[in-house]
């Protein structure tokens, strides 16, 4: 490791990977979403889903179904028991937002998500997990081929 004046420094150099900081603060949520957003760019999540699942949605903030199908994963990490206090908490406080890729003025309406959900069915949640899981294993950051027959 080059660890090249850190302390004057906004970045180091590890093997052939240059880590740069920044003065922002961040918080343990906001790295999360900010890991999980290029994880999800770099398996290119947000086009599949839509091209795999391509459901016309008629509420005046759908901006897309990805977002959606993000949801339910914060809910299930925070503990949120209600679509209604999903919406109720995406509009509130902004790094929920922030993490399923939600601006404060686009946040869907409760229902959405159970519409949502009845359009995909388990199958269609089946499909996705499946195709996050190969993704993330062509570009070797899973190792057990077992994993997909």
């Amino acid at each position: 490791m080059k660890h090249s004046d850190c302390e004057n420094s906004k970045s180091l150099r590890v093997n052939q990977v240059t880590i740069q900081f920044t003065n922002k603060p961040i918080t343990a949520w906001g790295g999360l979403a900010a890991i999980v957003e290029k994880l999800l760019e770099v398996l290119e999540f947000y086009s599949w889903v839509e091209s795999a699942f391509p459901i016309k949605e008629s509420s005046n903030n759908a901006k897309g179904i990805h977002e959606k199908v993000l949801a339910p994963i914060l809910r299930v990490k925070e503990s949120i028991s209600s679509d209604r206090e999903l919406s109720e908490k995406l509009a509130t406080i902004k790094i929920y937002s922030d993490a399923i890729g939600i601006h404060y003025d686009e946040i869907p309406t409760h229902n959405s998500f159970n519409t949502l959900r009845q359009r995909l069915g388990p199958e269609g949640f089946v499909e996705i997990h499946r195709h996050v899981l190969f993704q993330a294993y062509t570009i070797g950051l899973l190792t057990p081929p077992q994993m997909f027959p």
